[in-house]
């Protein structure tokens, strides 16, 4: 992605719940920021695997009481600190809710 694509969407830090599922394993996390573009994430568990860049991926967000929104995209980037998806087009429901 480049920093044009990368910088098309405003940008919110954030602090929320966030469950990776991508090449049959899942990553938990907490968001550092968030757009209608993607979203990265700080890694809890070092340890575990990092999923491929350019692997398709279903992201969870937790919105507090609004309970938890799912989202389809692609890992963009992964360390074992954190990683970045970019967002697949959205429904306009989860649109709104970010």
């Amino acid at each position: 992605m480049d920093n044009e694509e990368r910088r098309r969407h405003l940008r919110a830090d954030t602090e929320l719940g966030a469950r990776l599922h991508a090449a049959g394993t899942i990553v938990r996390g907490k968001s550092v920021d968030l757009s209608r573009g993607g979203v990265r994430i700080r890694r809890l568990d070092e340890a575990g695997p990092c999923p491929a860049v350019g692997t398709a991926a279903l992201i969870e967000l937790e919105l507090g009481p609004s309970g938890w929104i799912a989202q389809d995209g692609r890992v963009v980037r992964c360390d074992f600190s954190d990683l970045a998806v970019a967002f697949d087009p959205m429904a306009e429901a989860v649109a709104r809710l970010i």
